[in-house]
């Protein structure tokens, strides 16, 4: 009689196990990987504030006459960023 009920209970747990890992393949899409650029904008709501602000002063009285740098460009100590015209 033990002997019965261990075969129909290896029986029953082979089928379960077996039941269990037998599941349907998945289907997957695959695709060839194209570089390119992405044109693509993202409208945000908001304010967007500088790490450090400089004010720049003339050691020398004067009407600017040139400016010499545009507004974000990076400048070292001791570049000229305008002309003045003295009178």
């Amino acid at each position: 009689m033990i002997f019965i009920k261990i075969f129909l209970s290896i029986v029953f747990n082979t089928i379960i196990f077996s039941s269990l890992h037998s599941q349907m393949p998945t289907l997957v899409e695959v695709d060839k990987v194209i570089e390119q650029s992405i044109n693509q904008s993202v409208p945000i709501i908001g304010s967007i504030l500088p790490k450090r602000e400089s004010n720049l002063m003339s050691s020398v009285a004067g009407r600017a006459d040139k400016v010499l740098v545009q507004e974000g460009d990076f400048v070292k100590k001791g570049k000229k960023c305008q002309k003045t015209l003295n009178k």
